[in-house]
């Protein structure tokens, strides 16, 4: 795995927002605080308060894009300090997986 090709998928900020907004908001909010407090010491006190106030004031919007924030910093830093040998961005203006799925299949046997 580490000899074969690494692919980015970047999806507009937005569309992430509204899926982790979609997939986690059914959880509940004493759940989602729990998930952003077992981050605390990496996320950052201020983070951690902002994204309970956040949650408490049904502002699950506000709350994903701060877990994005923190995220989205830790797959940088493992794209970073990845050691294949070709990491390729793929763009794309939609968030359905049957999309990127079709466009990763034509790349892969390409």
């Amino acid at each position: 795995m580490k000899a074969a090709a690494l692919y980015n998928i970047a999806i507009p900020h937005q569309l992430r927002l509204d899926n982790l907004v979609h997939d986690y908001t059914h959880f509940g909010t004493e759940l989602l605080v729990e998930s952003f407090q077992k981050i605390d010491r990496k996320l950052g006190g201020l983070q951690l308060k902002n994204a309970v106030s956040a949650l408490q004031n049904g502002d699950f919007r506000t709350a994903a894009d701060i877990a994005l924030g923190y995220y989205d910093k830790s797959y940088q830093y493992g794209l970073d300090n990845n050691p294949s040998p070709a990491i390729r961005l793929l763009e794309f203006d939609t968030a359905d997986p049957a999309v990127i799925a079709k466009e990763l299949i034509a790349r892969c046997d390409a």
